[in-house]
């Protein structure tokens, strides 16, 4: 996960360095993502934690359903309810 997350970043950086040409404004919208997705990666982290800490494992999967609904079906229905 954290690779992929690496490669999006790494990507997503080239592609607007190589657009934009390389200024300091570019510098500094590329260390904000940078630093976006440092935070995303402790976030994934720390929420990893509480989820194996507090047993939802037994009941819940990130793909498949279950006892429970998988994250994914979860995080679709959070998704609808704030659009």
């Amino acid at each position: 996960m954290k690779k992929g997350i690496f490669y999006s970043t790494f990507t997503f950086l080239s592609l607007t360095i190589m657009s934009c040409g390389f200024d300091a404004a570019t510098t500094k919208t590329a260390n904000e993502v940078v630093e976006k997705t440092n935070k995303a990666i402790v976030d994934v982290e720390k929420g990893l934690i509480l989820f194996t800490e507090n047993g939802c494992v037994a009941c819940h999967q990130v793909n498949a359903k279950m006892i429970g609904p998988s994250l994914v079906d979860i995080a679709k229905g959070m998704v609808t309810k704030l659009l």
